[in-house]
């Protein structure tokens, strides 16, 4: 079987630290190749995309490289590859 490739959007919750497919991204956000990864989507809550653990949207960052560069988030995601 091939590796399936999933180009989506990604955000990260700075409260408990998961990267999350970020399903209302920014005009030009970029798409990340997460291969056969399956981040939790944001979850809908009143009005606004939450981080589906902390219930809030208060935490969320678009700055997804840097973790993704040098913390133990990394780890995880190696695999991760920024397309756009």
């Amino acid at each position: 079987m091939k590796n399936k490739i999933t180009n989506i959007h990604l955000c990260l919750c700075n409260n408990c630290q998961s990267i999350l497919e970020d399903t209302n991204p920014q005009i030009n956000a970029p798409l990340y190749n997460v291969g056969t990864l399956n981040p939790e989507p944001l979850i809908q809550i009143e009005d606004m995309k939450a981080c589906p653990f902390c219930k809030t949207d208060a935490y969320l960052s678009d700055d997804v490289d840097n973790v993704l560069k040098g913390s133990g988030v990394d780890k995880i995601v190696t695999n991760l590859k920024r397309i756009s």
